[in-house]
């Protein structure tokens, strides 16, 4: 009798109504508290520093692929590294060029082409983004082309991979819950400070 007394009762199930009563009233609410977080100066600082971020990056591809400010520089020495490959002159292929300038600084280029090397003492240029002055490509004397630097590779892969965490991210509305917002500004956060670190 006494194991009968403290049996919970029978719950009821609920009926299709009071479910879609109670799922709207959950979307109601998380509506409401997406509306306060929006209104928030934390959600606004957040987006702003993301949307400056997006476009710090994508300068610098652009200014990779396409136009940047080049500087006029001479060198003091060049050290070229020969490839394996040999063109019809039996002349190897430039596989990287190291270039120290008059100011004692070493640029180190990735080539891969069949080129002619620098004498000592020539013009090349540098180029470098705009909002940063990252230097990303260089060019040298008597050759139409310009060539990656060796330390922009990483600026690339970093600026590649935060475009695309931060387009998945705002595509998927993430940026909607506080603390993805904040994931995401700290990945950002971390990357420039990479970024201006090289």
């Amino acid at each position: 009798m006494e194991g009968q007394a403290n049996k919970r009762a029978k719950r009821s199930p609920l009926s299709r109504e009071e479910i879609a009563h109670i799922i709207a009233l959950k979307k109601r609410k998380e509506h409401i508290q997406l509306l306060h977080f929006k209104k928030s100066l934390i959600y606004k600082i957040q987006n702003i520093f993301n949307m400056c971020c997006f476009f710090v990056f994508w300068e610098l591809i652009i200014c990779f692929f396409g136009p940047c400010k080049y500087q006029i520089h001479f060198s003091e020495r060049v050290y070229p590294k020969y490839g394996n490959d040999y063109d019809a002159n039996n002349k190897p292929n430039v596989a990287e060029l190291k270039i120290l300038d008059v100011n004692n600084q070493l640029h180190h280029l990735v080539v891969d082409a069949f080129i002619q090397v620098p004498p000592h003492f020539s013009r090349f240029i540098l180029g470098s983004d705009f909002l940063l002055g990252k230097q990303l490509k260089a060019g040298i004397e008597n050759c139409d082309s310009k060539f990656r630097l060796y330390n922009a590779s990483p600026l690339i892969l970093l600026s590649f991979f935060a475009l695309l965490v931060s387009f998945i991210a705002y595509a998927s509305n993430l940026n909607h819950n506080a603390y993805s917002l904040t994931a995401i500004s700290i990945l950002n956060g971390i990357i420039l400070l990479a970024i201006c670190a090289m």
